[in-house]
């Protein structure tokens, strides 16, 4: 080949031809980057009709490249040095290309003037060919895979990084030997030659167990496929392998699980089973079978509509489950009770594919349970309808249940309302005090409360006696969790000690009382201790004189009533009616309007009298009465007052005798001391 210098050609024919159809843009610039000349490529590119413009090449250079090439111009101008740098331009259809652009410094003969020749070359689809190709080593060297590349005989032509990992050979001594090296020493030529063929045929899958430079074998996965040429001529061969070796153990041990769970399933008291769409079973497995009477051949393929068309709540169940319904029921089949669940499995469109479901045995729990709850609503009854409170609390003393009893107690409308709430709530600060006391002690030694009597004092005055029992709560392991108390009213059983107690002290102040007056105060004082008494009086009635009196009268407000007959008064009609009255504004009212008693003295809202009666005969009236509380007296009071009556009258009675006598007895010994004549007594 001949150099173009020894061609019968001039150096501008020769110029004009390499520039008239070289693809590279060519262009002749000043040296402020204009324009002069061009070749066809550069016209093209730019649509220019002649060689010739006055645009700047700046001007197509994309803006983020215009710092670069006008850097490198200037330069190239100064200095006289080639310049080669990659810039962006943008071709007519406003497309953005890469270029390699080459300037060099001419010199122009004529005049003296200086010109920069610019060419660029489009290295577009290069620069991304080189950007492929790198992505494709990098994902080859980065791949866990092996991949080698081998000719169509099987010799290794290029080997990846991970296959020298796996295989433990280096790559010089793999490169340039057979493939054939990688595979198990049972591996023979002609296995090769079948693989080699049908994947030059197309494209091979399949499995074989390979070899490591240390002998060891190991299971592995192998895809082969063609290289072509451009005329879809084989040229090589791309070979990946991958190592399964890890999850063959796992599938092993998947497979192992899988045969000892099939044995657990056989072997345990469930029964799991998979439908098809149609109720049809897929599987169906599990001890429990056999009290079905089935067998898990029986079962396979049959219609699970027509097993269990005898149970209608079953077929209730399979029907929702085959529209897709998830299902949580228990279910009695051939005597057991059955705990159910199943789910529809579905693709990726959503349409049910199968029904996966699990039955398990629970009559042994169903009884307990329903012993369990027939034993708690006995419980329960007992708690709501027994006469003492019950209430469980918590370690800081709250309320966690509490019984009918209790609520009414605390005068909640429902048990609900007192959970999380304790004694402070609902008593007077004393008591709860005193009760949270008492509770904490039994929570921390452990130590019950048994019996002990509590009196509450309510500040309208009303009081309630309690016999409390509290016993510590413990859970399985004999920590104490909170405590159990029961409290039991004696407020009836207290007054009824108190009415006896009071009796007798009656009985025995008096009997050693020297006058009525005494008897009066330590009658007064007793009272007191039963209920409001600082007004309090007693009249006394004599018939045969027609005089009431009030020998003792104790009085916040009033003065005592002078002696005069009985008259219209509230104390009058209990003499007449020789009844006890419980007498507010309403009744006093009531008596007034039938002209049967009016009000006498200073007004109270309550007033209390009852008889006093000797043999039937009423000798007197006991009262009490309140200037404020309208609720001061009730039924309870009234019914205190009557029963110690009878024994104020007989005291009063007997004392009255006494002072009778010893007044006899007085007159009878001045009458003795006095007389001049002798007097004396004998005995028969």
């Amino acid at each position: 080949m001949k150099p173009l210098t020894k061609l019968n050609l001039s150096n501008e024919e020769i110029l004009q031809s390499l520039t008239r159809y070289t693809t590279d843009v060519i262009a002749i610039c000043d040296p402020d980057a204009r324009i002069l000349a061009a070749n066809r490529a550069c016209m093209n590119f730019f649509k220019k009709k002649n060689g010739k413009t006055t645009n700047r090449f700046t001007q197509f250079i994309t803006k983020k490249d215009k710092n670069i090439f006008s850097k490198s111009f200037k330069l190239c101008v100064k200095e006289k040095k080639e310049q080669s740098i990659y810039c962006s331009m943008v071709n007519s259809k406003n497309k953005e290309r890469i270029f390699n652009l080459n300037l060099v410094k001419l010199n122009n003969k004529d005049h003296g003037k200086q010109h920069i020749l610019v060419s660029a070359r489009d290295v577009t689809d290069l620069i991304s060919a080189k950007r492929q190709i790198k992505l494709l080593a990098t994902t080859v060297t980065c791949t866990h895979d092996a991949f080698v590349l081998t000719d169509l005989k099987g010799k290794l032509l290029f080997v990846s990084p991970s296959t020298t990992n796996i295989y433990k050979y280096s790559e010089k001594e793999l490169l340039g030997k057979n493939i054939k090296l990688l595979r198990s020493a049972s591996y023979s030529y002609n296995e090769q030659k079948i693989i080699i063929d049908k994947a030059l045929k197309e494209e091979w899958e399949g499995g074989s167990i390979d070899r490591r430079k240390d002998g060891t074998e190991f299971p592995v996965e192998i895809w082969a496929y063609p290289m072509y040429d451009e005329d879809h001529n084989a040229l090589a061969l791309i070979w990946v392998m991958r190592d399964v070796s890890k999850r063959k153990e796992a599938e092993a041990k998947l497979k192992n699980t899988a045969e000892r769970l099939q044995l657990t399933l056989d072997n345990l008291n469930i029964l799991v089973f998979e439908l098809d769409p149609r109720g049809k079973f897929l599987l169906s497995r599990g001890k429990a079978l056999e009290k079905l009477g089935l067998k898990p051949d029986q079962v396979i393929g049959a219609s699970a509509f027509e097993l269990y068309k005898d149970y209608p709540q079953v077929i209730d169940l399979l029907k929702k489950a085959c529209k897709g319904e998830q299902i949580t029921a228990d279910v009695e089949v051939n005597g057991y009770i059955w705990s159910t669940n199943s789910i529809p499995l579905r693709d990726k469109n959503g349409k049910i594919i199968k029904i996966f479901g699990v039955a398990v045995d629970v009559t042994d729990r169903y009884n307990a349970e329903e012993t369990l709850r027939r034993e708690s609503d006995l419980l329960r009854t007992l708690m709501d309808n027994i006469p003492d409170t019950i209430y469980f609390k918590d370690l800081k003393s709250r309320f966690t249940r509490i019984n009918n009893a209790q609520a009414k107690l605390l005068g909640v409308n429902s048990v609900q309302e007192a959970i999380g709430k304790t004694d402070a709530d609902y008593f007077p600060k004393e008591h709860a005090d005193q009760t949270f006391k008492d509770e904490q002690e039994v929570i921390k030694t452990g130590k019950p409360i048994l019996g002990k009597v509590e009196r509450i004092s309510y500040p309208d005055g009303t009081v309630q006696w309690f016999s409390t029992t509290k016993v510590p709560m413990r859970d399985k392991n004999g920590n104490i969790i909170g405590l159990v108390g029961s409290s039991r009213d004696i407020t009836d059983l207290k007054y009824a000690e108190e009415l006896e107690q009071a009796l007798y002290r009656i009985a025995e102040e008096t009997s050693f009382a020297t006058d009525l007056q005494k008897v009066f105060s330590a009658i007064h004082g007793i009272i007191s201790e039963l209920m409001y008494a600082k007004n309090f009086f007693i009249a006394l009635y004599d018939k045969k004189e027609d005089i009431l009196t009030f020998p003792y009268f104790v009085d916040e407000v009033d003065v005592p009533p002078e002696p005069g007959t009985a008259g219209k008064g509230l104390t009058a009609y209990v003499l007449r009616t020789g009844k006890s009255l419980l007498c507010d504004q309403a009744v006093s009212d009531e008596l007034e309007r039938k002209g049967e008693a009016i009000l006498i003295g200073v007004p109270c809202p309550i007033w209390l009298g009852v008889p006093l009666k000797i043999e039937g005969e009423v000798i007197g009236v006991m009262v009490v009465q309140h200037y404020s509380d309208p609720k001061a007296y009730g039924e309870r009071e009234r019914n205190i007052l009557e029963f110690v009556s009878t024994q104020v009258a007989k005291a009063i009675q007997r004392k009255r005798t006494e002072q009778i006598i010893k007044q006899s007895e007085d007159r009878y010994r001045v009458f003795v001391e006095q007389s001049s004549e002798g007097i004396w007594r004998y005995e028969c």
